[in-house]
């Protein structure tokens, strides 16, 4: 019954998110631009939320595009927070794959992504409010942790759990990319 009625409400996620949404673990995670380093060495990112894994944990992750081709990778948790719930999994593709950059929300129409039933399922909503957290109309559900939430095909928040009770909240995606940044960088 929950997978069917998830199955109505959801839709078919566009390509390009599509293209830059992984899993690690059993959550959702999205691909972003890479960050150099002060030696010049580029580190790939997955985001992913922080609850869905350990400091310094070793992951796969998890890339779906193309069909044909879904490729995995190994991956290591390099910074991981409870508040802001959020996670950055640096690993190594061997070669250049599409990846989402970032943007701040804005009171606009956006769209959710995660693995909810297991399968990868978006969902048009609305910001109502951006600020220290984002919060959308409608619910997320139970698989959309660490998912992200796009504008204009630019990733401004992921999924997040909110004191505990999940909810249709989302930690600003500036916030995470920081924080690797800080981490990769020694910047701060």
């Amino acid at each position: 019954m929950i997978a069917e009625l998830l199955l109505l409400l959801s839709v078919d996620v566009p390509v390009d998110l599509y293209r830059v949404t992984a899993q690690v673990g059993g959550c959702a995670a999205t691909v972003v631009r890479p960050v150099q380093d002060a030696g010049g060495d580029w580190h790939w990112l997955a985001i992913t939320a922080g609850h869905c894994v350990r400091d310094g944990q070793q992951v796969r992750v998890k890339l779906n595009w193309p069909p044909s081709d879904r490729r995995e990778f190994d991956g290591r948790v390099i910074c991981r927070n409870d508040d802001p719930d959020l996670a950055a999994v640096e690993f190594n593709p061997e070669r250049p794959i599409p990846y989402a950059d970032f943007a701040d929300a804005t009171l606009a129409p956006a769209w959710t992504v995660g693995y909810p039933g297991g399968e990868l399922l978006g969902k048009a909503v609305n910001v109502e409010a951006a600020g220290n957290m984002i919060q959308v109309s409608g619910d997320i559900w139970y698989g959309h942790s660490g998912g992200g939430l796009f504008q204009n095909g630019k990733l401004v928040g992921v999924a997040s759990e909110r004191d505990g009770q999940g909810g249709s909240y989302f930690t600003p995606a500036v916030v995470a990319r920081h924080l690797a940044e800080i981490k990769i960088t020694g910047a701060g």
